[in-house]
């Protein structure tokens, strides 16, 4: 990805909420773009947040502090919408990368891959005619946990059926996407997993 612009899009949606990665998956992600932001020191790096729908947090820039100074306010509310919508977050990062007029760009998606909303499909076709390669990263565990709610009770998210929400990893989309567009699947942000990145 040398020399290219990058966004990184972190999933903010409830499900990232959960506590099967260590503090928690959204936190996990976050510690993860610093280290992104660490090892692509040089390049244009956007920032990019997306659970109902998907929000530019950050402009495609080189100025990294100032990235880091938005990640650090990111969190579930950043994006009011519930829900996770993958595909817009993806249309939304093409429609920036072809405002640049360039035509090599990487796009790295942090997800647990609990997608239930958009045409992933079609927008991924779209970002590969655009010469976008996405790279996803995978957060969480195929086991899950519940997602939690400080207003519950038991501190459990509850569906409108009144039962608590199980969320798991799911890796399945999340591998179709980088297959699609020539990119890399990744799972977990735990210990040098920029190591498995070209500089």
């Amino acid at each position: 990805m040398r020399g290219r612009n990058i966004i990184i899009a972190v999933d903010a949606s409830r499900s990232m909420l959960v506590r099967d990665v260590a503090p928690d998956r959204l936190n996990a992600a976050k510690t993860a773009v610093y280290e992104l932001l660490e090892h692509f020191p040089n390049d244009r790096i956007g920032l990019l947040a997306f659970a109902g729908s998907a929000s530019l947090q950050a402009p495609l820039t080189i100025d990294h502090n100032a990235l880091r100074e938005t990640l650090d306010q990111l969190d579930e509310t950043n994006v009011p919408s519930g829900g996770s919508n993958l595909a817009d977050a993806i249309n939304l990062a093409t429609k920036t990368f072809k405002e640049t007029g360039q035509r090599t760009h990487g796009l790295i998606v942090i997800s647990d891959g609990e997608l239930h909303e958009g045409e992933l499909e079609d927008a991924s076709f779209d970002a590969r005619q655009e010469g976008v390669f996405i790279l996803t990263i995978g957060v969480g565990t195929l086991e899950g946990d519940f997602v939690p709610d400080p207003e519950e009770t038991d501190g459990r998210f509850r569906d409108r059926s009144g039962r608590p929400v199980l969320s798991r990893l799911n890796p399945a989309p999340l591998r179709t996407l980088a297959g699609d567009t020539g990119g890399l699947y990744l799972e977990g942000v735990s210990g040098d997993f920029t190591k498995k990145l070209k500089p």
